[in-house]
């Protein structure tokens, strides 16, 4: 859960804002919350006081019959800091009642003691006469009555709407550039919008539709994150020189081209624009240049017949009524007309690969450096914390290198499986903060150890046996983190490794179904029966095979599975798959092989 959320329960309910504010203390108060259940538990003035809280019932334990483990009562409360100026007055704001009445409207025996609250906290003329108007309303007539601007959605401060106000003050300045669409080609438009948030600092892009694969992977690799279900079209960030970059080149990408478009259909009249619409419709239409007129209103259309295999342009001359006269190969009176457009660059233009977005590269060859080394003074001091328990000294460094080198070789041999930069910047990016991460955790755990060594070092004598648990569970909670750390990192390799899994899968379906729309010509499957044991019991099955130059296809416990000459099966489909789709895949199998067999001739 998030402070925003906790500052939006709280400013929906009089009670929890009423009770906030009587905790505010150095203009802040503590809120202990159980996130399992979104409810608040209570408010502190104090840090300590919250914890304290969290502490003594977490001191009770019971035995929970649905998970069949034992639990304790606050092992789900979280503490929060609330700074006094996100928390409304209940006494004088109408909003606050406004979203309390709403939620207990469907509950309307609850809805009368709203009018009780508010005469018991004093609050303002304008507020009661809100609360007795809502409620009678509720009693009475069974209806509540939306207010729109108290509607408004409540989002986090990075994610605020585009509508900044201004004040003489502190006046924001919003850059914003506008790729208007044009209602005639459909063009889609984007925005993007600086000085957005509470402190100025953020940036948004507003999609029109939803943007490629390729661009929100660039998005994220700089940082930017996604509006969510609230603003599913916006895409946020921090400004820095690298999100504002890539901001003006997603909105260059197609406003040059959405301005040279509108600009030049601008110039003709409907009935020309729905003649030449109608000609470069056909499909052997290849467009090259548009003219207009010096003097009057006709254009000319340049074009090449794609069916030819002469590239010799021809020319179509269509008049302001849209009326198309077909002008021949050659038009002598082409330097009396103007050129307004140029299709070629378009079609050049479309023919060009997508811009491609490099990501930032990441060095992981860094298991020797000195930032993952563990000073030898921390080293010496924790195990004299615990010789007792060893028989030799510990090499700290050793085992981190150790592990670290695990942790690439991991991340190397996943990223050997793959050519989608995404994924490779994604593993690297996992790596070395896993790397970071289990550094300073290690660290910290050594340092406790240090801090605090066992009483088998140090004896009984005068030993704060209170003060010693304490500190003995604190070190396991953090021995408990460190372990924990890399099952988490083999899951995030884990899940990058099915993703690349299902894209080869999804390559191959491709694959498959080209196959089967244009096979190979000259293949040709025999058939024929083999004595084989399926199951490796030592007993003998008659099976029968379709066999292609060497390979052999059999249907085999439910599915259709695809065995070289040595036997070894190379596919299997799916249980519903047919004979076609095993044949497909012989197919892609034999053209390699070919293409091999050219290559080395």
């Amino acid at each position: 859960m998030k402070t925003q959320n906790v500052i939006n329960m709280i400013n929906s309910n009089p009670r929890h804002a009423k009770k906030a504010l009587e905790t505010v203390y150095h203009s802040k108060t503590f809120v202990a919350v159980d996130v399992a259940s979104e409810c608040i538990d209570g408010f502190y003035k104090t840090k300590r006081g919250a914890e304290g809280y969290i502490k003594r019932q977490q001191s009770v334990s019971y035995y929970d019959e649905m998970t069949f483990k034992m639990v304790t009562c606050g092992s789900s409360l979280e503490v929060f800091e609330i700074p006094a100026s996100e928390i409304v007055d209940p006494a004088t704001n109408v909003k606050i009642w406004y979203k309390h009445i709403k939620s207990l409207f469907s509950r309307n025996w609850l809805v009368g003691d709203a009018l009780s609250a508010a005469k018991h906290y004093g609050v303002s003329e304008e507020v009661l006469t809100y609360v007795e108007k809502a409620v009678n309303e509720a009693l009475t007539e069974g209806s509540f009555t939306n207010i729109e601007k108290y509607e408004e959605k409540e989002i986090e401060a990075i994610q605020e709407v585009n509508e900044i106000t201004t004040t003489e003050e502190a006046p924001e300045q919003i850059e914003t550039v506008i790729m208007e669409e044009n209602a005639n080609q459909g063009t889609s438009g984007a925005v993007y919008t600086t000085g957005t948030g509470s402190k100025g600092n953020g940036i948004e892009i507003t999609f029109t539709e939803k943007p490629s694969e390729e661009v929100r992977n660039a998005m994220k690799a700089i940082g930017y994150r996604w509006g969510g279900k609230k603003r599913p079209s916006i895409w946020w960030a921090i400004m820095d020189e690298n999100t504002i970059s890539l901001a003006k080149q997603l909105v260059g990408e197609t406003v040059l081209e959405s301005k040279i478009e509108s600009d030049y259909l601008d110039q003709l009249t409907p009935a020309q624009k729905e003649t030449l619409s109608t000609r470069l419709q056909k499909e052997h239409v290849k467009p090259l240049r548009l003219y207009k007129a010096s003097k009057g209103n006709s254009i000319l259309l340049e074009c090449v017949n794609a069916n030819l295999e002469t590239n010799e342009s021809f020319y179509f001359l269509i008049t302001d009524s849209g009326i198309e006269h077909g002008k021949g190969y050659n038009f002598e009176y082409l330097n009396e007309y103007t050129l307004i457009y140029n299709y070629d660059n378009k079609v050049a233009k479309e023919q060009e690969e997508k811009p491609s977005f490099s990501y930032p590269e990441i060095n992981i060859d860094d298991v020797t450096d000195e930032k993952y080394n563990i000073n030898q003074q921390l080293q010496d001091r924790e195990h004299d914390s615990a010789w007792i328990f060893r028989k030799e000294k510990k090499d700290h460094n050793k085992e981190l290198q150790e592990y670290f080198t695990e942790c690439n070789n991991k991340v190397l041999e996943a990223i050997g499986t793959t050519n989608n930069e995404y994924y490779i910047y994604k593993l690297k990016e996992a790596l070395q903060r896993h790397k970071k991460n289990y550094h300073a955790q290690y660290v910290k755990y050594l340092n406790h150890r240090a801090s605090n060594p066992s009483w088998v070092i140090t004896g009984r004598g005068n030993m704060n046996v209170s003060r010693y648990n304490n500190k003995m569970d604190q070190q396991s909670r953090i021995m408990m983190e460190l372990a924990t750390m890399p099952e988490e990192f083999n899951k995030l390799i884990n899940k990058y490794e099915n993703k690349i899994y299902k894209d080869k899968q999804t390559e191959l379906n491709e694959q498959l179904q080209n196959e089967l729309n244009q096979p190979l010509p000259d293949l040709k499957f025999k058939t024929i029966n083999k004595e084989v044991d399926i199951y490796g019991s030592g007993r003998l099955f008659n099976v029968r095979f379709y066999e292609c130059e060497g390979y052999l296809i059999s249907k085999i416990a439910g599915a259709f599975r695809v065995y070289n000459s040595k036997g070894k099966e190379l596919w299997s489909a799916k249980s519903k798959g047919k004979l076609s789709d095993a044949k497909a895949y012989v197919s892609l199998l034999i053209k390699k092989d070919r293409d091999q067999s050219q290559k080395a001739v």
